[in-house]
C-alpha cells in the first residue's frame, strides 16, 4: 500500500491478504504432513518441533492442528485441497473433532462460526456441559 486509499480499498486489501493466508495454510499443512511423516526435517534439525518453530515460525501445537486438518479432510476424507483453501483452519480443526462423516464436518466448518462448532462439541447426550464456566485468572502472574 504505497498511498492512502479509501477505507473500502483498505478493507478489501486486508480481506484479500487473509484469503491468501488461508489458502497458503492448507498447502502448508500438506507439506508439514509430508515433512513430518518422511522425517525430512532430520537433515538440518534435531526435531520436527524445532523445524516448525525455526523455519516456519509457528508453534508445534499449530503445526499439529494443521496436520490434523490435512489428515482428516484430505487424506482420510478425500476432500480435495482446493475445497479446503478458503476455509478458516481453526474451524476445520474444530469441525474435525465432531463425531460425524467428513462431508458433514466440512459443511459445518464452512457455515458455522467457531463458537457454534464449539457449542456442538460441548453437547453431550443432548445436554450442555454441566461444569462450572467461571475461570479466575490472576492479573499479575496470569495463573488460573
Amino acid at each position: 500500500m504505497n498511498e492512502l486509499t479509501p477505507t473500502t480499498d483498505i478493507l478489501q486489501e486486508a480481506a484479500d491478504c487473509f484469503k491468501v493466508a488461508r489458502e497458503s495454510l492448507i498447502v502448508g499443512a500438506a507439506l508439514l504432513w509430508k515433512i513430518g511423516t518422511e522425517t525430512l526435517w532430520q537433515e538440518k534439525h534435531s526435531s520436527f518441533s524445532e523445524y516448525v518453530q525455526e523455519e516456519c515460525q509457528i508453534s508445534p501445537s499449530f503445526a499439529a492442528k494443521l496436520i490434523k486438518v490435512h489428515q482428516n479432510f484430505h487424506l482420510s476424507g478425500g476432500i480435495p485441497q482446493e475445497q479446503l483453501k478458503g476455509i478458516d483452519v481453526e474451524k476445520l480443526y474444530l469441525a474435525a473433532r465432531l463425531d460425524m462423516p467428513v462431508d458433514q464436518q466440512l459443511v459445518r466448518a464452512k457455515l458455522l462460526s467457531s463458537s457454534e462448532i464449539k457449542a456442538e462439541l460441548a453437547e453431550k447426550d443432548g445436554k450442555d456441559c454441566s461444569h462450572e464456566t467461571t475461570i479466575h485468572i490472576c492479573s499479575r502472574c496470569h495463573q488460573k
